[in-house]
């Protein structure tokens, strides 16, 4: 009897993650149907000249609205896999999305047994962050998402239960180390991960662990720190105060990209045409867009843990809740607007608070608990329904007819191969459609049809000329015009 108990609990548990690990999974399908625009090929055409040269960058050729380039990581990582599988963008963007994942999953997971060990919080976590559009679609960009993939797993490791050592505090130091070489945006989560080892540590640790972690950040950015003592002088945009609207809307942006408010930044002027084909699912950001209720509940139960929780939980607690509050602080002081992913250093928090909440409601009232475990089921659930139903639009029509998602990498591979099928030595397309001329330009440098021909977009030039269009009301692409 005892045994068949032990059985039933463990299934319980065990069903909820198997079910939060196939939303997880549904990221490896579809790659068919993954984006490629304005910054993907410019990593991928700088990584792949690394290896081509022999000289290792020491950052980024993209320069921040701060002035300051960012640094070499993502290039790095672009220029070992370039030397593995070569300059095809496919194997970039499976293992991609496959480190986007695994850093959402492995924190997700982490933090729901920090706040409830053997429960089905876990699950619900992973759920929820596997069903966001957001993190769904940078798990499935050939981008920079260094700082969301080591930001999760460096809190990841912060929610293990084990003490802290000089061993896990230069693990996080390297973590952080690459994710600052990334971009500065996250260096006050570094600087808070930093202060959580201080008072964290004990005795003789409260000084080398804070060392060891500093000492291992400054060591992986000694390239990138070199650079921009070397390089010339940004004039960095100068900050301004805060105002209470700027500080509102910053906090709650961990929230918008939990969930599916706002999501039409990525469909541009197809919105209303996908809300249309979606039906009731195409309205779900329409009961996202009021989120101050859920801020405050988040907020309110990360505090009380904080100050009143059980003894191993208030720190992170603390961390959780000073570092959502100070960085949209920061966020506001800079003037940054309201770029998605300006979040990937805090993606984490809404699940810190959700299962602060869930932890909070399951010592008080089982009943309460399991109405807010379904609470975050229901979420994910719908949330992966409208993600379904917006790759069903993408596949029917091609993408989208904007710059934040875009034709399809299968329609831009597909168009240039027939511009290069058309043309001779050198080719000039003119684009009629809303593409990075980078995208093309790239996938021509890169594509065995393409090999020995000059490929521009430029809409005139030397050699053949080709038309880039739209094919009906559609984002697929046609080429048209110079047949062969």
């Amino acid at each position: 009897m005892q045994h068949n108990s032990l059985r039933s609990a463990r299934l319980k548990v065990l069903l909820p993650l198997a079910v939060a690990l196939l939303f997880s999974a549904y990221r490896l399908l579809n790659q068919d149907l993954v984006p490629f625009i304005s910054d993907e090929p410019v990593f991928l055409r700088s990584a792949r000249e690394q290896i081509l040269n022999g000289h290792w960058v020491s950052a980024s050729p993209l320069v921040g609205n701060q002035g300051l380039h960012y640094g070499p990581t993502i290039l790095w990582f672009y220029g070992l896999l370039y030397k593995v599988f070569g300059s095809g963008p496919a194997p970039q963007f499976v293992t991609m999305t496959l480190l986007v994942t695994a850093a959402n999953c492995c924190a997700a997971f982490a933090i729901g047994r920090y706040f409830m060990p053997r429960s089905q919080v876990p699950a619900a976590m992973v759920a929820l962050v596997a069903s966001s559009p957001f993190h769904f679609l940078w798990s499935r960009l050939c981008w920079d998402q260094s700082v969301e993939i080591l930001s999760g797993f460096s809190v990841a490791v912060l929610c293990t239960k084990v003490r802290i050592r000089p061993r896990r505090a230069a693990v996080l130091g390297i973590l952080m180390g690459f994710a600052v070489s990334s971009h500065l945006m996250v260096t006050l989560l570094a600087t808070y991960i930093g202060l959580f080892l201080l008072l964290s540590s004990r005795r003789w640790g409260r000084l080398v662990n804070p060392a060891i972690y500093g000492i291992c950040i400054l060591a992986v950015n000694i390239p990138y720190l070199r650079f921009l003592a070397n390089g010339p002088k940004p004039s960095m945009p100068p900050g301004t105060p805060p105002t209470l609207e700027s500080l509102t809307t910053c906090l709650l942006e961990p929230l918008r990209i939990t969930t599916t408010q706002d999501v039409s930044y990525f469909f541009d002027n197809d919105w209303s045409s996908f809300v249309k084909s979606a039906g009731i699912l195409g309205h779900l950001p329409d009961y996202t867009s009021h989120q101050w209720a859920v801020l405050a509940v988040l907020l309110a139960a990360l505090s009380w843990i904080a100050l009143k929780g059980p003894r191993r939980q208030r720190r992170f607690a603390a961390l959780a809740v000073t570092f959502w509050v100070g960085y949209a602080v920061f966020l506001a002081q800079r003037n940054l607007g309201r770029h998605p992913h300006y979040q990937f250093p805090s993606w984490w928090l809404v699940l810190a608070g959700a299962a602060a909440v869930l932890s909070m409601l399951a010592q008080r009232d089982r009943g309460l608990y399991r109405v807010g475990l379904g609470v975050v089921w229901g979420v994910a659930i719908l949330q992966m329904g409208f993600v379904i139903e917006w790759m069903s639009y993408i596949r029917e029509r091609g993408g989208t007819r904007g710059i934040h998602y875009g034709a399809t990498l299968t329609e831009q591979i597909a168009a240039v191969r027939s511009a290069c099928d058309r043309g001779r030595s050198r080719i000039a397309i003119d684009s009629r459609v809303t593409i990075f001329g980078e995208s093309i330009e790239y996938l021509a440098s890169s594509l065995e049809e393409c090999k020995g021909k000059v490929v521009t977009v430029s809409g005139t030039g030397p050699g053949t000329v080709v038309q880039l269009e739209y094919v009906g009301q559609s984002a697929r692409l046609a080429v048209r015009g110079a047949g062969k």
